[in-house]
Order: structure tokens, then sequence, then C-alpha cells
């Protein structure tokens, strides 16, 4: 079956793709294999959860479905595979800044939809996205896997090898952050180092979370700070560490 200019709409009407490609193994859809290059999109977060929901026949992801509220993204590029086990890349392109991916999805049925690669942000706004006006802008670059759990059950991130070039938070624009870690809802295993005019330091540590109120969370870590100037950090008018 070779596609055209074949355009799919979400439920809602606010997401769309259309596409050039082929697709061989049809009508068996555990076999059907896709060769396709998206040239124009457009995708909402909310219609993003509600299309994996779908695929898995569960509830939609709530982290997901509240990121970027009512911001619609563009994606171009190209994508190989099954249709629930495929390689994409290109880029994401928005008034909230863009980003270049490299991206294999698989659709694991006993746990959920992993998605992993490589990703890169180009003034990407954090602040909108987590709906957190604290976050600014994000440049960077990094490895990741992400699962998102089946039946609402949350993420299980990982990311590898994190290049901050640049990260606003609290007004404040850090640079040359370098970092990697595990997190769940209820863990994190990481290291993060600073070398920013104004911040400087070395952090690692295992945060265990406790799921009920009765039971005590652990914390294992160390933390090196040789310098911070705290009034140029914005979290202070007269002290530098």
């Amino acid at each position: 079956l070779k596609l055209m200019n074949f355009l799919v709409t979400s439920d809602s009407g606010d997401s769309f793709v259309e596409i050039d490609g082929r697709i061989n193994g049809l009508p068996d859809v555990s076999r059907t294999m896709v060769v396709a290059q998206a040239k124009r999109s457009s995708m909402r977060f909310d219609d993003l959860s509600d299309i994996i929901a779908s695929i898995h026949d569960t509830g939609r992801n709530k982290f997901l479905a509240s990121l970027s509220p009512g911001e619609n993204y563009s994606f171009s590029g190209n994508l190989v595979g099954m249709l629930d086990d495929f390689v994409a890349n290109g880029e994401i392109l928005s008034s909230k800044g863009n980003v270049y991916l490299d991206l294999l999805f698989r659709n694991e049925r006993n746990t959920g939809s992993r998605f992993s690669g490589k990703i890169v942000t180009d003034k990407l706004d954090a602040g909108y996205i987590l709906s957190n006006e604290k976050f600014g802008e994000v440049t960077m670059n990094t490895g990741f896997d992400v699962l998102f759990k089946r039946n609402g059950g949350g993420i299980d991130l990982k990311l590898d090898s994190i290049n901050v070039v640049r990260a606003g938070f609290n007004n404040y624009d850090y640079t040359n952050i370098q970092a990697n870690g595990h997190y769940t809802g209820r863990y994190f295993n990481g290291t993060v180092m600073c070398d920013d005019p104004n911040l400087k330091f070395i952090f690692g540590g295992l945060f265990t979370f406790a799921k009920n109120i009765d039971q005590a969370s652990k914390y294992n870590f160390f933390a090196s700070i040789t310098y911070a100037n705290l009034v140029a950090l914005n979290f202070d008018k007269k002290n530098t560490v």
C-alpha cells in the first residue's frame, strides 16, 4: 500500500499528520511494516496521551496530558518500523522552542509505552511545558529512556550524559551543567555537576520516597559546593557562599 498526502487526524481534530510512504503486511496488523515521511503535522500532548491510552485500552496518562496545555507542536521527519515498534527521527517545532530527536518507540504490552534515544532542545520553554513559572528556556542534549506505565502507573525515566548548555530557573540562566540519573515516582538516583560562573558544585545521591505517610523515606547523598553567588542566582539579596 502506497501513501501520498495521507492525512491522519485525532478524535479532537487538534492533532494531525500528513504522510507519504508505504505500508506492507496488511491486513495482519501485528506484522505490518511502515516506511513513512511526515511532511507536516500538529500534535498536542493531551491528544498524544489519548492515543497511547487507546493503544493500551487504558486511561490517559495524567502527567503526559498535562504538559504544554493548549500548545501545538509540529513534527517533520521519518518513521520506519512496525505500528507498535518503530524508529523515528526529525525535528519538533513550536512557539515554545524546538526539539531535534532520534527516537525508538516500543509498545510493551505488559508494562507500557517506551521511548528511548537522543534528544536536543533549543530554547525550549520548560516553564510553559510544566506549567511552572520558576523554570525558563532550556538548551541541552541527552540520551534518554522513558517508560509510560500502563494503567496510570506513572513514569520510569533514565537520563544518560545530560549536557545542559543553558537552563533558566528563578530568573537566572545556568550554564555548563552535566548530569545523569534514574527517576520514578518514588525513586531518584543520579549525579549533577555544575560549572556556572555563579555556581560550582557536585551532587550525587539516592532518594527513595515513602509510599505512605507512616513509612520512612530513605536518603543517601553527598554534595560539595565550592562557590555560590546567591545574589546573582536570585536566592538572596546579600550573601555569597
